[in-house]
């Protein structure tokens, strides 16, 4: 689904997702990694609590800009004080309203488009442990193989030493 945000009173908003985006990207790289490394040191017993901290990190930032992007739109309301006429307000406040009723349409749009990338990202978790459980399990199972043939090799090496027959 494509956002369109029209060309009207959507510079915060544009910014705002410009820079969560921006954000998004520039940390991934290193993010990624620090979690690979902090998640080798965690013990089995904190890793509940360590998923609980990731989560609550991610919930917070997406907070903090939803609340800035927020504050912005409430910022670009028209203030009485600013016209020198009620007419030139109420116009103002018309041209206002057009703008919030923009903002929440896209509003609308990224809340069904967050849900389907988090309905993804859930499936996708799902797959890669799904994944990694079955990889863990061929390797167990190989490693069981390759211990069972060098048994069956030291026990024929033994009967050839020391078996009679």
């Amino acid at each position: 689904m494509a956002l369109i945000i029209p060309h009207r009173g959507d510079r915060v908003l544009r910014e705002n997702i410009r820079k969560l985006e921006t954000d998004l990207q520039s940390n991934f790289q290193s993010a990624a990694e620090e979690a690979r490394n902090g998640l080798t040191n965690v013990k089995e017993e904190k890793l509940d609590e360590y998923i609980v901290t990731v989560f609550s990190q991610f919930e917070n930032s997406t907070i903090r800009h939803i609340r800035h992007t927020r504050d912005n739109v409430r910022n670009e309301a028209p203030r009485r004080e600013n016209y020198s006429t009620d007419e030139d307000f109420m116009r103002a406040q018309s041209d206002f309203r057009v703008f919030v009723s923009s903002v929440t349409l896209i509003l609308f749009k990224l809340n069904k488009w967050f849900t389907e990338l988090f309905e993804k990202i859930s499936d996708f978790f799902k797959e890669l442990w799904t994944s990694i459980k079955n990889h863990m399990q061929n390797i167990a199972e190989n490693i069981n193989e390759f211990v069972k043939k060098v048994s069956d090799m030291i026990a024929d090496l033994y009967k050839s030493l020391f078996d009679d027959n």
